[in-house]
């Protein structure tokens, strides 16, 4: 592995490269020959419209035509074409987006997402608002690297910007019906309409609904009685939704325009399975024991909901020296993500979840852009965010998991993987020998109030607590922890381009924010045991997370309302931080930019959502990069290529730790990592007829400095490891041919994605994990890799002369069986990591038609 000390060689050798290929395409311009027409879209990455070809940042964009012909829904489907992007979505409501191997999974409300999401240049905050279908999208752009000058909280990593269609001054409109397997239903319709000569409205509407596409025999739920019983037959994976959008544009002269906009999102779920890694506790062994892709079994009904309304407007004034733009937004949101982690049926292994969230978000945006005679292109402004958040997050047990929990802690101990009790012949708790398993494990927890309850008794601590244990097999455990959040943000910013020469350009950019965030977090004990003693009372206490958090007075006592409830206990800091953005571009041609720049970005701290770790710093990165974009070949070829380096301090981690005595919980910590990296993006019109797209992108990272966690031991420390989850390589190869006909036109898509094996996204040690398929996940010295896998899409579609057009698409053509996630969750606690398949083979039929 290098060190960040070699770093600097990469851009060095990337530098000498693109100005020599810069020397020898610019002579390829030839002006006499007829031009093909690949598409080169205008963009706004900038606050100001400009062909993309000539804007040195690393960009991806689709377009709605783009978007529709590769059959992208929503963000998720544009992490397999587009080049340092990752997606593999699993929650529409949790999604995590990765842009050169950073993303934060963190699914607390303590933390903000590292890429920051915009629609229509209104920031989504939560990710569980970002995951919107495209239905009437312009375009979608994906920025790499941080974007802290121009855009507004956390984009060190990067951002997508979501651009719906304005209302327009004519009248048309589009629908789309889709059926497909699984018995898929979908309606798509939009509508533009001028109402006069100055005000238009444009709506559009999405309804979506789909059945279970997993096989699942459903169990009883042990908390509700006996686990025994008969399994029902499921389909889980179910999914339905309706979202619509609606805006009104108002242009009373040529200098003023107002956009008002809304949209509104319902989404009912099923909460997509993710299967055991422990195959002795599948129960019907359907499929011979472990299989993720195979027959999955469940004791709990999950399900995953949204309602989502956002709205905002947005006023554009021409002024003398500029544009004056502000955007006034308001967005509201609840969730509820009611999960199984320990994916089984076994009642050892029992471990669900449910997360609500409910969140109202405000934000103001002042930006004012100019031109100046001499060429300078010019943008200042300002912004002001409020989010007012609360969550309540519940973790659900059977003292029979907690049982299992307590001897994968002792077979932690031996250096032996905790994957579960049975799976390694150790008996139950009706068996266990006195002072092991959930036995020992009260010994440890409550020494003080087992010596004198074993005093009444007559017996020895040691068999008491064994008593305990058994009385108490078969009651559910519940853990219940709420967050309250408000965070403030406030930012002022200035990006200034200045053309030195006529083809040489200068870009300053500087942002100060200051983010302030009260935090309040509320945990009591809420469980009891029942002692085994004739006329002692049930004894409360805590075991799961170990901790009650709530606000005391001086004395120490519980501070309580005048209603006799507990108050959240508060905590507050504010981050400032001003992120620098500084560039060069040189415009060899018309055709030919090569640019270097340099950009600093940051993401405020913030604190853990279970209160178990301290509140966490800020993160920060700088990032120097190289690029080249190119339209060569008289415009048959895009070529654009970037290089980059960056180092992050204080990057922000999940790691699922915890002290002795406690179960582990997930808590975000600041470490110290680097990466660098290249990335390729190409169209070629190779004949009329034929447009071949390639992409590839390269990623080397590591963490360079890491501070162990509780509970950590040395064979945790991750330095020198590949960041969790990021593939090395990944490449994209995507063809497009169209055939003329006599009434129409027949156009064929065909796509493949290769993605390179990658470590799994628990960061766990080999010995930790007990592999089962090789041919899924692979266990490597020090670490797991889950394995890489190719996908491959394909799209047939005939559009008419007469504004109809009829599709028929596959997703996943071959039926790959791959792996997105391996041997993460907290599942791991009771014996049960998770894996989690991608999706199947999945087709549809499209009628589309335009007025």
């Amino acid at each position: 592995m290098k060190h960040l000390t070699q770093h600097p060689t990469l851009i060095a050798s990337a530098v000498t490269a693109i100005l020599a290929c810069s020397q020898a395409m610019a002579q390829d311009k030839s002006e006499d020959k007829e031009v093909i027409g690949i598409e080169v879209l205008e963009v706004t990455a900038q606050k100001r419209v400009e062909n993309i070809q000539q804007v040195p940042i690393a960009i991806s964009a689709f377009s709605a035509q783009n978007l529709r012909k590769i059959g992208a829904s929503n963000i998720n489907d544009l992490g397999n074409l587009t080049p340092g992007f990752e997606t593999n979505i699993t929650s529409a409501t949790q999604p995590k987006f990765d842009i050169r191997g950073i993303k934060t999974n963190d699914f607390g409300i303590g933390a903000d997402p590292a890429v920051g999401i915009y629609v229509d240049d209104v920031y989504a905050g939560r990710s569980g608002s970002a995951l919107m279908n495209f239905n009437d999208v312009e375009r979608v752009e994906v920025l790499k690297g941080p974007q802290g000058t121009l855009f507004g909280r956390n984009t060190a990593a990067g951002a997508v910007r979501i651009i719906n269609k304005k209302p327009i001054d004519i009248e048309e409109g589009n629908y789309r019906v889709t059926l497909g397997s699984h018995d898929k239903k979908q309606f798509e319709g939009v509508y533009n309409l001028p109402l006069t000569d100055e005000l238009y409205f444009r709506g559009s509407i999405n309804l979506s609904d789909r059945d279970g596409y997993v096989d699942a025999l459903r169990y009883p739920d042990p908390r509700k009685g006996s686990a025994e019983g008969e399994p029902q037959k499921v389909k889980l994976g179910a999914e339905n939704v309706m979202s619509g959008r609606a805006a009104l544009r108002w242009v009373p002269s040529e200098t003023l325009e107002l956009i008002w906009r809304a949209e509104f999102d319902e989404l009912d779920n099923d909460a997509r399975p993710a299967y055991s890694a422990n195959s002795s506790y599948y129960r019907s062994q359907a499929d011979g024991g472990l299989n993720p892709f195979g027959v999955y079994e469940t004791d709990m009904d999950t399900l995953e909901t949204r309602n989502l309304f956002g709205t905002s407007l947005e006023i554009n004034k021409d002024l003398d020296i500029g544009t004056l733009t502000s955007i006034t937004a308001y967005r509201r949101f609840n969730t509820e993500n009611n999960t199984e982690d320990d994916g089984s049926a076994q009642t050892r292994g029992f471990f669900g979840s449910n997360n609500l969230e409910d969140q109202k978000y405000f934000s103001q945006e002042i930006r004012l852009t100019g031109v100046t005679e001499g060429g300078t292109k010019w943008t200042f402004g300002t912004t002001y965010a409020n989010e007012d958040i609360h969550q309540i997050t519940v973790a659900e047990f059977m003292m029979e998991s907690l049982d299992s929990f307590a001897i994968n802690e002792q077979l932690k101990g031996l250096g032996l993987p905790p994957t579960g009790a049975p799976q390694l012949g150790v008996p139950g708790i009706m068996d266990m020998p006195v002072g092991t398993g959930l036995a020992g494990f009260l010994q440890n927890l409550l020494p003080n109030e087992l010596a004198y309850l074993s005093q009444l008794a007559g017996v020895s601590s040691e068999e008491l607590a064994w008593r305990i244990a058994r009385d108490n097999l078969g009651k559910p455990w519940s853990e219940v922890t709420e967050n309250f959040g408000d965070y403030t943000s406030y930012a002022a910013f200035f990006d200034v381009t200045y053309p030195v020469t006529e083809k040489l350009d200068l870009t300053l950019g500087l942002r100060y924010t200051k983010d302030k965030k009260d935090f309040g977090i509320l945990s009591r004990y809420q469980n009891e045991v029942t002692i085994p003693l004739p006329g002692v009372p049930a004894m409360p206490f805590g075991l799961a997370f170990g901790t009650e958090y709530y606000q005391r007075d001086a004395n120490g006592d519980a501070v309580l309302d005048s209603n006799g409830n507990y108050q959240p206990f508060e905590q507050s800091n504010t981050w400032t931080k001003l992120t620098p953005r500084i560039v060069v571009d040189y415009q060899w041609t018309d055709n030919l930019m090569t640019y270097i720049s340099a950009a600093s970005g940051f993401k405020a701290g913030g604190f853990n959502s279970l209160g178990a770790a301290p509140p966490f710093d800020q993160e920060e990165v700088d990032n120097l990069e190289v690029g080249m974009k190119s339209t060569l070949f008289d415009n048959r070829l895009k070529l654009n290529l970037s290089a980059y380096d960056y180092d992050y301090t204080n990057l922000q981690i999940l790691r699922l730790t915890g002290s002795t005595g406690n179960i582990p919980v997930y808590n975000v910590r600041n470490v110290d990592a680097a990466g660098k990296g290249f990335e390729v993006e190409s169209e070629w019109a190779a004949t009329d007829n034929l447009v071949i797209n390639f992409n590839y992108a390269f990623l080397d990272s590591e963490y360079t400095k890491y501070s162990l966690f509780v509970g950590e031991t040395a064979d945790d420390d991750l330095t020198g490891s590949p960041l969790a989850g990021v593939p090395k390589n990944r490449w994209y190869l995507g063809a497009d041919y169209f055939i003329q006909g006599d009434n129409g036109e027949w156009m064929l898509h065909v796509d493949m994605t290769s993605v390179d094996e990658r470590a799994t996204a628990s960061d766990i040690n080999a010995v930790r994990l007990l592999p089962v398929n090789p041919g899924l996940v692979t266990g490597l010295t020090g670490e797991n890799r889950v394995e890489g896998y190719d996908l491959i899409n394909a799209r047939v579609s005939y559009r008419s002369d007469d504004d109809w057009q009829l599709s028929l698409f596959v997703r996943n053509l071959a039926d790959e069986e791959y792996v997105l996630s391996g041997f993460g969750g907290q599942g791991e606690n009771t014996g049960s990591a998770n894996l989690s398949p991608g999706l199947p083979r999945m087709w549809g039929v499209e009628f589309s038609q335009s007025f």
